[in-house]
């Protein structure tokens, strides 16, 4: 019985060592370090809310998620005639949102916006290029936010 007991809590925390060095390994700490974008100054001047970031698809994509603060500000982040990008900080590199036959392109769209709700856009991840503790730029139209961590 002791064998047991003591075979299981063996287990546990080599379970746990595992998993706090794998997890560990996936995050970028310079990137972390970075200065953090200005919520306040975001929504003044764009009229939405960046609630986050974070990859999705086992990594191929990654899904933004965003509150309206101010739907007049805010219509050229859900117009129709726009196309938005995400900018890796460290390569440069430009992320669109994917457009299929069926469905069309993976952001919401809309001419009437609505204070308080969260929309979402979809950008595809070529090759995995962005990870956890990435930085990136969001470019709509004129708009263009910085700094934003993904997670």
């Amino acid at each position: 019985m002791k064998n047991i007991i003591i075979s299981s809590i063996i287990g546990s925390v080599f379970f746990l060592l595992f998993f706090s060095a794998v997890s560990s390994t996936q995050e970028l700490p310079a990137e972390k370090t970075a200065p953090a974008l200005k919520p306040a100054t975001v929504e003044e001047q764009w009229g939405i809310q960046v609630k986050r970031i974070s990859l999705t698809a086992n990594g191929h994509m990654l899904d933004l998620r965003y509150k309206v603060i101010d739907p007049v500000k805010a219509k050229p982040f859900l117009a129709a005639g726009v196309t938005p990008q995400l900018i890796d900080a460290r390569s440069g590199a430009k992320m669109g949102v994917p457009t299929t036959p069926k469905m069309g392109s993976l952001r919401q769209k809309t001419r009437a916006p609505e204070a308080g709700r969260e929309y979402f856009m979809l950008f595809g991840n070529k090759g995995g290029l962005i990870r956890v503790g990435s930085k990136v730029s969001l470019v709509v139209g004129d708009a263009k936010i910085d700094n934003i961590i993904v997670e």
